[in-house]
């Protein structure tokens, strides 16, 4: 996809500094920080769940450990490989 912006000349200036500092040209340096806020925007989002929506996912994420014998603090090695050394 092609998009064409215009940007303040000071910005030009500190992202084409960028760019050869890192030995890279002017569109990877944009691609690269347009990548990084669009994954720091889906951090966000995972960060916004409710309450709600958090307890349901851990009561999903937790269905099935009934059994599991909760942990005291001191398992020893073969407690951990019962089944082979």
């Amino acid at each position: 996809m092609d998009i064409t912006i215009s940007l303040p000349e000071n910005t030009e200036r500190s992202l084409r500094k960028q760019a050869q500092v890192k030995g890279q040209n002017l569109k990877t340096i944009i691609e690269e920080i347009i990548e990084i806020s669009v994954n720091q925007d889906s951090v966000r989002s995972f960060d916004d769940k409710n309450t709600a929506e958090f307890e349901t996912d851990m009561l999903s994420f937790a269905e099935g450990t009934e059994t599991i014998p909760a942990y005291n603090g001191n398992h020893s090695r073969q407690d951990i490989y019962f089944d082979h050394d």
